[in-house]
């Protein structure tokens, strides 16, 4: 019987250090939390009692801490002193529980006489129940993946993240796959209703053009677990005649459900109690008394799961559907009809089986754990879920927008490669909104606090959910969200990952056929005070020694040129969108104010003519929509003739800045030029 299997192993069993190089006690450790896994499994007989793993300490979001980790899949080590970076994870999770130990054991370890190295660098492959192997039969761990010779840690763990998807074959969320799910969701409550849905998804209106073309019904909807039939006091018409309500007005339409949870007085319970199961008594994820597990590996049960999902798309209609975070649990469940399974394999068969019976059109959406549910999803649930308020409300297990964000920084590295990131709701603050979350104690959040946070999902590149009622936003409101889609062609990334504090500097740099943008968003968390915050150009990839055009784009203001560095002074909980583009000596397009990429995303052709003295550009026009443009005028060039497509247009002069605003009355490519 085998329990676990040691791909990699310094100190411990064999010889040797792990060491960056001087100042390692020092670095820099960024690990992605670990609950999943640490009381899966006894620790296997050769790790000493003092190596095995304390309790869960109920987190599953990644941190950047100096000292010890103990992380699930993956984990980064920087040290500032030398530059020096390991980025280490497993890239398969098939059988066995993956964890990846980093630490001075507890007997060795010295707070007045700390050791440059650390003794003890391990990766583990830990199987429960242990497997049994007959005489002459095989046993491969997990396949772990080291990196020891970055020159950029972010790059590393951006090159660790593309290295999953490779071994696990598969494909670029930009390249296949449905469309991502974007839009309102109706969250539990009184929200979670046919009328509700429908008052909500006619209120979108204008707002699918721009991309919020989504609404995803919330769990609760059934009438019992386990049969999975609308509750007829709330959907009376059905789930079929709801998709086709929601089809007609140009959205799409999501359904969450939790197929391995079972009521034990549903019909399904009744009929069929051999193939449940009961919850082990470590699951972290807490079921009612009266739940049950499917047992999927009966295959009876998962024949029912497959037909359940296949109803859910094939005869409802649902375009998207995500699994509730207590579908986890079946990881735990007490034991398996199926004694030869471990519960990682358990548990890859029933997400299998829920993706067979979906099929490729449907957008998947799920939670932790999430190395092995991203192998299976499109979408990916990245933290807990969020209240209207900026920090996490106190006595509570909500996070607000700082929390959410911060997290979602730290997930980039997996996108687009295995799957798109949900950062969880976000919030204007609403009345309503604050009032299903009892936050009457708490600040409401500002307009600038709900624009920062919607920004930062935006700039994760992968689901955006409004959890306010779209029936109540307000004109204002409705502005912001017309400018946050379609997503950039990639995540930001923090820069200041590896700063040991909450990422401020987001940065995206885009490159087209006509010219280069990089996008930067500079996040001041501190609700109270404004902070001036200092970019290094050569921490963005920029020339050194080349100036950029600096734009903002929510404050529409041209900041002139920059080289080397730029400081910004950002408002206290807001964000500067901040453009940058390579500086030419003659007029050049700065932005537009239809989106925040500032033109780099709809943008088709741009072209300066030095012997005519003439700009030029065409842009993907949405329809019914005003546009904005911002041109660049250095001395000695005046701004003469403007000539638009779409007719006419106004222009103004703002120092040497040339304002532009046409309409464009249908959507198509939208042509613009200027004499000078």
């Amino acid at each position: 019987q085998v329990r676990g299997l040691f791909p990699w192993c310094v100190g411990d069993m064999k010889d040797g250090q792990f060491t960056l190089g001087p100042g390692t006690e020092d670095a820099l450790v960024f690990d992605n939390g670990l609950v999943w896994n640490r009381d899966i499994a006894p620790a296997p007989e050769s790790v000493a009692p003092e190596e095995a793993a304390p309790p869960a300490p109920g987190r599953t979001e990644p941190s950047i801490a100096v000292g010890d980790a103990l992380s699930d899949w993956s984990l980064a080590v920087y040290n500032p002193q030398t530059n020096r970076s390991l980025v280490a994870g497993f890239l398969t999770f098939e059988r066995g529980f993956t964890r990846i130990r980093l630490e001075r054991p507890l007997g060795k370890r010295s707070a007045d006489s700390p050791s440059e190295p650390y003794p003890l660098f391990r990766a583990e492959c830990i199987f429960d129940p242990p497997v049994t192997l007959e005489p002459g039969e095989r046993l491969l761990s997990e396949v772990f993946y080291i990196a020891v010779a970055e020159d950029d840690v972010l790059e590393g763990l951006a090159r660790y993240g593309h290295a999953v998807a490779v071994a696990n074959e598969i494909p670029r969320l930009a390249q296949s796959g449905p469309p991502l799910a974007r839009g309102w969701i109706s969250l539990c409550g009184e929200d979670v209703s046919e009328d509700a849905v429908l008052q909500n998804v006619n209120a979108v209106g204008d707002l699918t053009r721009y991309g919020w073309s989504h609404v995803h019904i919330d769990g609760n909807w059934q009438a019992v677990k386990g049969d999975w039939e609308p509750d007829p006091a709330r959907f009376p018409q059905g789930m079929k005649w709801l998709t086709e309500q929601i089809h007609a007005r140009g959205m799409t339409a999501g359904l969450q459900i939790d197929p391995f949870t079972v009521a034990a007085g549903s019909s399904l319970a009744q009929a069929h109690p051999d193939w449940l199961a009961a919850s082990g008594e470590t699951s972290p994820v807490s079921l009612g008394e009266d739940e049950r597990l499917l047992d999927i590996t009966v295959p009876e049960a998962a024949e029912h799961v497959k037909a359940l999902c296949a109803r859910i798309t094939g005869e409802w209609g649902f375009d998207a559907v995500e699994l509730a975070p207590s579908a986890a649990a079946l990881l735990y469940a007490e034991s398996f009809d199926d004694t030869t399974v471990t519960r990682v394999e358990a548990y890859r068969t029933g997400l299998d089986t829920v993706r067979t019976g979906l099929g490729d059109a449907a957008f998947r959406m799920d939670g932790p754990p999430r190395a092995v549910t991203g192998l299976f999803a499109d979408g990916m649930r990245l933290g807990r879920p969020t209240a209207p308020a900026w920090r996490a409300p106190a006595g509570g297990t909500a996070w607000g927008a700082v929390e959410a964000l911060e997290n979602a920084a730290r997930w980039y590295y997996y996108t687009p490669y295995l799957w798109a990131p949900d950062p969880g709701y976000a919030y204007f603050g609403h009345d309503t909104a604050r009032a299903r979350w009892a936050l009457s104690a708490e600040a409401p959040l500002t307009a600038e606090q709900a624009r920062t946070w919607l920004t930062g999902a935006a700039l994760t590149g992968g689901v955006i959910r409004l959890g306010d009622r779209v029936s109540e936003l307000t004109p204002p409101e409705r502005a912001v969200l017309r400018r946050l889609l379609p997503p950039l062609p990639r995540p930001a990334r923090p820069v200041d990952l590896f700063t040991g504090e909450t990422p401020r500097i987001w940065a995206v740099p885009i490159r087209t056929p006509i010219g280069e943008w990089t996008i930067m968003a500079l996040f001041n968390w501190d609700e109270h005070e404004a902070k001036q915050i200092t970019v290094s150009f050569e921490d963005l990839g920029l020339k050194p020694g080349a100036y950029y055009t600096v734009f903002g784009f929510w404050e529409d203001t041209y900041y002139g040129t920059a080289s080397g560095s730029l400081s910004v002074n950002v408002g206290p909980g807001c964000v500067g969108v901040i453009g940058l583009r390579p500086y030419e000596n003659h007029p050049m397009f700065l932005s537009t104010d239809r989106h925040l990429s500032q033109g780099a995303t709809d943008c088709t052709a741009l072209e300066w003519d030095a012997q005519a003295r003439r700009l030029h550009g065409t842009f993907e026009g949405v329809a019914d929509t005003d546009y904005n443009l911002r041109v660049l005028v250095p001395p000695p060039y005046e701004a003469g003739a403007v000539t638009v497509s779409t007719g006419p247009a106004t222009t103004a002069v703002d120092g040497n800045v040339l304002k532009i605003g046409l309409h464009c009355a249908e959507a198509g490519p939208v042509d613009w030029a200027v004499q000078f």
